[in-house]
C-alpha cells in the first residue's frame, strides 16, 4: 500500500464529495424540489484503511452528530450552504461502529426530530 499525505487525501475526497453532491442537485427530480437538506456521514474503517460515506436526501434540518455534514439546497433561491461541519475525534469509540449500525442511529436520530429521511 502506497503512503499517502493528509492534504492529498483530503484533497480526493472533497473532489469525491463534490462529485457526489453535484449528481444529486442536477438529478431531474431534486431540480423540481424546492427546498432541502443533504446530510453527509463518513466513517473510517482502520482495520480496511477505507472510508464511506453516505448521503442522505431530506425534508428537514439534519441532526447535528460527529463525522456529518449537513447541507441546504434552494432552488429558488438558486442558493447551497453548509449548515453544519462536525469532524471526528481520532479517539472517539464511535469509529468503530459497524456503517449499518451508524446509519441505522441517524436514521433513528433524525426520526426523532421528525426530520425523516427521503432517500438515501
Amino acid at each position: 500500500m502506497s503512503r499517502v499525505e493528509i492534504g492529498e487525501l483530503r484533497s480526493e475526497l472533497a473532489k469525491d464529495l463534490k462529485k457526489s453532491i453535484d449528481s444529486i442537485i442536477n438529478m431531474p427530480k431534486m431540480k423540481k424540489k424546492r427546498r432541502y437538506y443533504l446530510f453527509v456521514n463518513t466513517l473510517k474503517d482502520k482495520e480496511h484503511y477505507e472510508i464511506r460515506t453516505t448521503i442522505a436526501i431530506m425534508d428537514k434540518k439534519p441532526p447535528k452528530l460527529l463525522g456529518t455534514m449537513g447541507f441546504l439546497i434552494d432552488n429558488k433561491l438558486g442558493f447551497m450552504g453548509i449548515t453544519h461541519a462536525l469532524p471526528y475525534n481520532d479517539n472517539f469509540d464511535a469509529l468503530t461502529e459497524k456503517a449499518d449500525e451508524v446509519i441505522v442511529g441517524v436514521a433513528e436520530a433524525a426520526k426523532n426530530m421528525n426530520a425523516p429521511i427521503i432517500e438515501v
